[in-house]
């Protein structure tokens, strides 16, 4: 499997990394498509794939609505939609890093 390319998860297939994304397909229900991220954890911490030295107890990655829906805090949501900046060409490249506050 090749970056950006979706391949049949078969029966009995243990995803490993660099796998993060599966997407299920079930053309005849609503909605026809379900998108599952999966994060990696060990001893109950949780790394940002993209930069190993983000991490976050796995209790706090998740935040409650009054009602107690949970959702994802949103310093994680963001730090998974930043996309790391270019510089102009011929510019130095400096380093960024995303600081996440320790509650």
């Amino acid at each position: 499997m090749t970056v950006g390319e979706w391949a049949p998860w078969e029966a009995g297939e243990w995803l490993t990394l660099p796998v993060h994304q599966v997407l299920a397909r079930c053309p005849d229900r609503d909605p026809a498509e379900f998108e599952f991220f999966l994060n990696e954890v060990s001893n109950s911490v949780w790394r940002f794939r993209r930069n190993q030295g983000i991490m976050r107890p796995v209790e706090q990655l998740t935040l409650h609505t009054p009602d107690g829906n949970p959702f994802v805090a949103p310093e994680i949501q963001l730090a998974y939609k930043a996309r790391p900046r270019r510089p102009p060409e011929g510019r130095p490249t400096h380093r960024q890093e995303l600081q996440c506050p320790q509650s």
